[in-house]
């Protein structure tokens, strides 16, 4: 059977069903500008799945395909415009022993549709930013589960949601939920997609670097100028008081957003402590 078409004429649950009912075994290639992901079928089951962040085989020992196949039907049966083809006998590139009944996803996918717009209400983004709130509810005792532990632990204020999804290796609707029971419980704040970063560090290394900056640049305007006088070593030091500037404007430019998902924030290779003290020796000489 060669089936191809697009999502206006032919939707996803007309399609699984469609497949399902005439015991079709093959891969249902899903494309559209929002993304892409294919659906394999054996028999009418559904053994594999990956759209988005969500590739390869499912991870973990044995792997969670019923977990697997919700955030990939979750995440292709929202694309309203786009194309898809199915292939007749072609399967996934990994073992895919088992499979599951198309009425059970559809259900689950339905369910999970109508408590998404629920869901967005607190989560209006996956470019907002989630932070820890800086003093905890009063009330008693706070109780995470394992689920929302694992979210918080990859919170450091500076990472959006669609970062936070990719770093835990989790579906948006997955994330998103559980980062909806933390906002209700008062334990995180949700910042708006065009907020700016709240960090201090890179705030305060600018802030130390600067005197440094403008002190720094007559010792490199005597070098240019042929005055070596004072560097005590062959007129190397003005060259090195050169190159702490240089490294200052770097620290001064250097974009807090640049990488969402590092967990350190100085994680970009720099030891800002080493910078601002060897700017400071440079300035006492």
């Amino acid at each position: 059977m060669a089936l191809s078409g697009t999502l206006d004429t032919l939707s996803l649950p007309e399609l699984c069903d469609l497949l399902s009912g005439t015991s079709k075994t093959g891969a249902l290639h899903v494309r559209s500008e929002a993304g892409q992901g294919v659906l394999w079928f054996a028999s009418g089951k559904v053994c594999a799945g990956e759209a988005g962040g969500q590739t390869g085989p499912p991870p973990g020992p044995g792997g969670d395909l019923l977990e697997r196949l919700h955030d990939v039907c979750f995440e292709l049966f929202r694309y309203t415009e786009g194309s898809f083809e199915f292939e007749v006998d072609r399967r996934p590139s990994w073992p895919a022993e088992s499979s599951v009944d198309v009425t059970g996803l559809l259900a689950e996918t339905e369910r999970r549709m109508a408590e998404w717009r629920e869901i967005i209400a607190v989560i209006p983004s996956v470019e907002a930013r989630p932070r820890l709130v800086p003093q905890p509810p009063a009330g008693g005792p706070i109780t995470l589960d394992a689920a929302q532990w694992r979210v918080v632990t990859g919170i450091d204020g500076r990472r959006r949601v669609s970062a936070l999804i990719r770093v835990l290796d989790g579906g948006e609707f997955s994330v998103c939920k559980v980062l909806k029971s933390l906002v209700q419980a008062g334990l995180i704040e949700i910042d708006a997609a065009d907020a700016p970063v709240p960090t201090a560090t890179a705030a305060a290394v600018p802030a130390a670097a600067e005197p440094a900056k403008q002190e720094a640049a007559p010792s490199a305007s005597s070098a240019s100028s042929g005055d070596g006088d004072g560097d005590g070593g062959g007129g190397r030091a003005p060259k090195t008081r050169e190159k702490n500037r240089v490294e200052a404007e770097h620290v001064a430019d250097a974009d807090p957003e640049a990488d969402d998902e590092n967990l350190d924030p100085l994680a970009d290779g720099l030891d800002r402590g080493a910078v601002v003290a060897l700017l400071t020796s440079a300035r006492s000489k």
